[in-house]
């Protein structure tokens, strides 16, 4: 499904100078884009890789950087467009286990962690929700999570559980821009307590989903699949 086309121009990656900005080349220019994505990325963004980037200078950078070319497709990195993304897929009422709810609060405090979401329903009440990005790809099709051990990410798992056991309604959601993955999975290599947590936290009752989606050379966001089958040991 099309979601949109974003006006992008092509350039080449150069380095990550910074957590996040990447220098690139395009147009025989050399620009320094934003990075949302504060994740390592780095079997995507590596001297010589393809980039899709947004214009918009200001006083540091020239642009935001969206995506990384992966042959006719590309990844979508940009986690302010997953977060919008999701927003809007929401008030559409398009993502099946959250019909009925809308953003009611966003960066909420419980228990010493910021949550992304407090969502509300008039029939089921409230949600609280985290949104992660889940771009590393694994040889046998996983978008895994994360991509570096992450102390905050893992505080917010546990949170989520803690309330969840307390009688609150809890998720996570794993958004992966990646075009070639085929299913999710915590990446345990990297970070095993997140993989532990995650499996806690499913036995608990906390909904644990994601979704799919990626751009094309062209700008174009496409949408692939909004249950992305997930897998948690």
């Amino acid at each position: 499904m099309r979601l949109g086309r974003l006006k992008t121009r092509e350039a080449r990656v150069i380095e990550r100078d910074s957590r996040v900005t990447v220098k690139v080349e395009a147009g025989g220019r050399i620009l320094r884009l934003h990075l949302t994505n504060t994740g390592r990325l780095r079997d995507l963004i590596w001297r010589g890789a393809k980039a899709l980037y947004v214009e918009k200078p200001g006083p540091r950078t020239h642009g935001r950087l969206v995506g990384i070319l992966l042959n006719h497709e590309a990844a979508l990195i940009d986690t302010q467009l997953h977060q919008r993304i999701f927003e809007e897929l929401l008030e559409k009422d398009m993502i099946r286990w959250l019909r009925g709810y809308r953003v009611r609060s966003r960066e909420v405090r419980r228990m010493g962690s910021r949550i992304d979401y407090l969502l509300r329903s008039p029939e089921k009440g409230n949600l609280l929700l985290e949104v992660k990005s889940a771009t590393l790809l694994e040889e046998d099709g996983a978008a895994t999570y994360p991509d570096a051990p992450s102390i905050r990410g893992l505080r917010q798992i546990r949170v989520l559980t803690k309330l969840r056991k307390l009688g609150a309604r809890t998720g996570i959601l794993f958004i992966s821009g990646h075009p070639y993955v085929r299913f999710f999975r915590p990446n345990r290599a990297i970070d095993p307590g997140i993989s532990d947590a995650l499996a806690e936290a499913v036995r608990a009752g906390v909904e644990v989903r994601a979704m799919k989606l990626h751009l094309t050379r062209s700008g174009e966001i496409i949408l692939d699949d909004l249950d992305l089958p997930v897998r948690i040991n």
